[in-house]
């Protein structure tokens, strides 16, 4: 991890210098070249990965790159896997990842199961019956 140096340099013999000197004189700028890094995005079944897409991308270090995972119709998201130390947020489905390495991550989905309140369905029930007999006996009571 760093930042490489690149110099054009050439190289030139002057009759002031003595036998077997060699005098270097740099020639342009020299330049900073960002490192570079792959970040291998992929997603399980239920969903995927819409910002920035799924596959490998190479990006600069230290970029903060903006990941955002969909799931489909009776999915949901539930984390990032993989490489995730450097993402803000693991269980967030919108979040931002920094790139200081060679990185793989994976969003995770799950399909959502509903589940029966039984409770509700009892309640419901009971207070169903209870009306009944109440409109039961109300009745039988206008008649005799």
């Amino acid at each position: 991890m760093g930042l490489g140096l690149v110099a054009a340099a050439t190289a030139e013999t002057h009759d002031s210098c003595a036998a077997g000197a060699l005098s270097i004189t740099v020639v342009g700028e020299i330049s900073e070249e960002a490192q570079q890094y792959d970040l291998a995005i992929n997603s399980t079944a239920g969903g995927e990965v819409t910002v920035p897409g799924e596959g490998s991308f190479a990006y600069d270090a230290g970029a903060v790159i903006d990941l955002e995972a969909t799931p489909d119709a009776g999915y949901e998201f539930v984390s990032w896997s993989g490489d995730v130390d450097t993402i803000a947020g693991v269980a967030a489905a919108e979040t931002t990842i920094t790139v200081d390495g060679d990185y793989s991550i994976m969003a995770n989905f799950e399909e959502i199961h509903r589940s029966v309140d039984w409770a509700l369905i009892v309640g419901i029930v009971a207070a169903a019956i209870v009306v009944g007999l109440v409109i039961f006996f109300v009745r039988r009571r206008r008649t005799t």
